[in-house]
């Protein structure tokens, strides 16, 4: 009778183990990614791409972030007038 009863306690206590294992690892995924993530793809008239700019991270999501963005646009805008841009801002809240 004991074999049988710290058997079953055994898997009770395994199969919670997973479970918490499985929580961690996800927590700890969504506190590394940044909040705020803007790439700016920058192509000249002809279509030639000129540069790239990727995963430029800002630490706050929302309203924060995407001034951000507008300014880091405004900013490659003066660096290439004529060039076209293709902007991407991902937030995370």
């Amino acid at each position: 009778m004991k074999k049988v009863l710290f058997s079953a306690l055994a898997c009770v206590a395994f199969a919670t183990t997973a479970f918490a294992a499985n929580e961690v690892v996800e927590k700890e995924t969504l506190e590394s990614s940044p909040p705020c993530v803007v790439s700016i793809v920058v192509y000249s008239p002809d279509g030639e791409l000129l540069e790239l700019i990727g995963d430029t991270t800002f630490p706050e999501a929302g309203d924060p972030c995407l001034y951000y963005g507008h300014q880091l646009v405004d900013k490659v805008r003066k660096m290439y007038p004529e060039a076209n841009l293709s902007v991407e801002i991902q937030t995370r809240y």
